[in-house]
């Protein structure tokens, strides 16, 4: 069964990204699936909320078991805010029905902004979402830029490491990485071997005293409930987007 979304895909020009606090693995698995359910119904009230604009929903289960990290693909940005002034409310309602008491701090707005990703055939088994606080546009693109020259210059990502995907948010202030690994201890294999980084050397350096850049989060994910429009291919090995 399908558990990821293709980041690539070029149709998908607005990603929203959104945690949700449950607390507890049997909560996060819960809501997760309430939240599949409540898109995926196939009652007539249900398929009529669908929004054309919306391509997919992942629902990603923090490996601490204490929240979801919800990744949206759609084709415009009108269309989600549409959406969340008319039917979001009663959706939630109906999952806060099902799981009481969940945390929502809020949704970010982001735009793909570049890739990096080595031919593979591996299933990814854990999402890696790093997060940086960043002063602009023009200091979130430097950021990226030189995590992958970064890469790059070490010859590719560290064993288990398949993709790599950099958002930018809307307004510049967030850099938001979505990679895929194919496990949780291929990760912390290649942060033990780096330097507070999958890697060691100048490069890494530069991304780590990057100036107009935070260090906001890091957490590690196991996929578990997508619910997609329609199927989708997947794309080229690298690529980017402009971003203005």
């Amino acid at each position: 069964m399908e558990l990821l979304p293709d980041v690539a895909r070029p149709d998908a020009n607005v990603i929203v990204v959104s945690d949700w606090i449950v607390g507890t693995p049997e909560r996060q698995q819960k809501a997760a699936d309430a939240l599949a359910t409540a898109w995926s119904s196939s009652s007539e009230e249900a398929e009529n909320q669908w929004p054309s604009d919306l391509l997919s929903l992942t629902s990603l289960l923090s490996v601490d078991g204490k929240s979801i990290l919800n990744y949206e693909q759609w084709t415009q940005s009108d269309a989600y805010h549409a959406f969340k002034d008319s039917s979001w409310p009663d959706l939630i309602e109906r999952i806060d029905a099902e799981v009481p008491g969940i945390e929502r701090p809020g949704a970010v707005l982001y735009e793909l902004y570049r890739s990096f990703s080595r031919p593979h055939e591996e299933t990814p088994g854990c999402i890696v979402a790093i997060t940086m606080a960043t002063a602009d546009h023009a200091a979130a693109r430097r950021w990226v830029d030189a995590v992958l020259e970064a890469i790059e210059g070490d010859g590719g990502l560290p064993p288990g490491g398949l993709s790599a995907h950099f958002h930018i948010s809307r307004d510049g202030t967030r850099a938001f990485n979505y990679a895929e690994w194919t496990s949780v201890e291929a990760h912390q294999a290649a942060l033990d071997a780096g330097d507070n980084g999958i890697s060691r050397g100048p490069l890494w350096k530069r991304v780590q005293n990057m100036p107009g850049t935070r260090f906001l989060s890091l957490r590690r994910h196991r996929p578990y409930r997508y619910v997609a429009a329609e199927p989708s291919t997947r794309g080229t090995q690298v690529w980017a987007r402009d971003i203005t």
